[in-house]
């Protein structure tokens, strides 16, 4: 009888999204949107990163963009239900991310000098592009909420904040969810959206001393985005018969426990499952169990459940339900764990280009060693991901490119007889 193991996939998310109270400013898709009409005066390197909650999606919308629409400008753009991201007023990249409705999502995105942009959702970078370099910004305007008098967008801001220079992923991750000060160092304006309802002309002008011009009347609801816990990682595998899942929090608030929830009968890959970060309209989901939380705690905590395999040969999607004793419901994102594979394989690397992690999927189809090497262009052995032997099943590696040289990479899976090569583009 065969060993079977699954996938081991894990990846860090939130659940919670902004630990303030407040307001946020409110645009309804057809008159009204914030710009920053007086020039803000930056550098090359900009990041511009906020909160978005977007409802419709119908036809297309600013999220918020930044420089001369006609020549230099740059940002993200919505197209139906996926993101893209617009350069010069003219240039699409046109990406595949899923752009969840009637959730509250943290967007960034830098472009250095030398036309480098990465784009994150939730302090993960989900897409990388280059399209040149360009003349350095200086004395733009600053869009939010729409973009002209023709695009606007039906969509909920806060804490939205303009840097002169591009954030690192660690600053964009660990900060996302802090309210500042506001004289941070390079941080050129900063929107809190705590205004009062009602029809107001600028919002926000003793932050940084930037004031956002709103045309028309503007509506604001309270922020109502505050989750009660942090979680931090969700893992899991199918080991003897048995799905075994786990997971950690930073910090939790009045969080009365999780159901564990099951999806069978998928066709999702983990791969499909990774890149939509938390698709699950296709899926029916059963309630499995449930482990009691830690009410509040500043500590962090750490999760098991186990279950028994219901079908040791197809893949089986899990989330987590986090309830709060007050009734409030969120949700993890997605962790599929696979059945026995059928053959070997090494898939591409996800996202590529990158900047600065990506995550190389392989398959086992029997238990032997198996080695996952990284070369440079030039041959050139860097990093060795893997070398242990591997039960049959699907597996994750991640290669992290920080302080490594922008440029082409080779990713090397050897196992039995089995010999694959795939490229990687590592951009900065």
């Amino acid at each position: 009888m065969k060993k079977v193991i699954g996938l081991i996939f894990s990846f860090a998310f939130p659940l919670i999204v902004l630990g303030q109270t407040g307001n946020a400013v409110s645009f309804n898709g057809t008159n009204t949107y914030g710009v920053r009409q007086t020039p803000i005066t930056t550098v090359s390197d900009v990041t511009l990163e906020g909160w978005v909650n977007l409802h419709s999606t119908v036809g297309s919308s600013i999220i918020f963009y930044y420089g001369n629409t006609a020549s230099r400008g740059f940002g993200l753009f919505r197209i139906g239900t996926n993101l893209h991201f617009l350069s010069g007023g003219t240039t699409l990249f046109n990406t595949s991310i899923p752009i969840p409705t009637d959730e509250w999502h943290h967007w960034a995105i830098s472009r250095n000098s030398s036309g480098n942009v990465v784009i994150y959702k939730d302090g993960l970078s989900v897409f990388t592009n280059t399209f040149g370099a360009t003349t350095a910004f200086s004395t733009d305007s600053l869009n939010i909420g729409g973009r002209a008098n023709t695009e606007y967008s039906h969509a909920d801001y806060d804490e939205f904040r303009l840097w002169s220079v591009t954030r690192t992923p660690s600053e964009i991750q660990d900060n996302r969810n802090e309210v500042l000060v506001g004289n941070e160092p390079n941080l050129v304006a900063y929107y809190h959206f705590d205004e009062a309802d009602g029809a107001v002309t600028a919002v926000d002008g003793s932050i940084n001393s930037n004031k956002l011009a709103l045309r028309g009347p503007v509506h604001y609801i309270l922020s109502n985005i505050t989750l009660p816990v942090e979680l931090v990682s969700f893992t899991g595998s199918q080991q003897k018969g048995k799905i075994l899942l786990s997971w950690e929090t930073k910090t939790e608030t009045n969080n009365y426990g999780w159901e564990v929830e099951k999806s069978e009968g998928v066709t999702l890959s983990a791969n499909e499952v990774s890149v939509s970060k938390g698709r699950s309209e296709k899926l029916e989901w059963e309630t499995i169990g449930f482990v009691a939380g830690k009410g509040t705690t500043t500590e962090a905590q750490k999760y098991e459940f186990t279950s028994l395999v219901t079908s040791p040969s197809s893949p089986a999607v899990y989330r987590l339900k986090q309830l709060d004793l007050d009734g409030t419901v969120s949700y993890s994102q997605l962790l599929v764990i696979e059945g026995t594979p059928a053959q070997f394989e090494l898939a591409q690397n996800y996202p590529n280009p990158f900047n600065p992690t990506t995550q190389i999927s392989y398959s086992v189809p029997m238990t032997g060693n198996v080695m996952l090497l990284v070369y440079d262009a030039l041959g050139r052995e860097v990093e060795t991901l893997v070398n242990a032997s591997k039960s049959a099943g699907t597996y994750v590696a991640e290669f992290n490119g920080e302080g490594k040289t922008s440029g082409l990479y080779f990713v090397r899976m050897t196992a039995g007889g089995f010999s694959s090569t795939k490229k990687m583009m590592l951009v900065k």
